[in-house]
């Protein structure tokens, strides 16, 4: 569960939001000569590595941490150096 003070990480100029968990996510940037502003929605569910049940789990530590993966479609723009590049998934 993501609490109100985790609905963003940011250090001021990199900022990542969880507008709706496991659904929609934003993130930004803003630098002297680059800006990013890409939104991302879940093009599948998220998969929960925890909850995974696979025979040999307990051979292989790397898939027993917890973590997700999601597939996502992502769209927004990236501009450098004052040209603007959108990009669309």
């Amino acid at each position: 569960e993501i609490t109100d003070e985790m609905k963003e990480i940011t250090d001021g100029r990199l900022r990542f939001e969880f507008v709706e968990p496991f659904q929609r996510f934003r993130l930004t940037f803003n630098g002297e000569q680059h800006q990013v502003e890409l939104d991302y929605t879940a093009r599948f569910p998220f998969y929960d590595y925890a909850m995974a049940k696979r025979p040999g789990r307990d051979k292989n530590k790397a898939t027993m941490l917890e973590h997700y993966e999601q597939a996502l479609f992502c769209r927004g723009k990236i501009t450098a150096m004052r040209k603007t590049k959108r990009s669309c998934s």
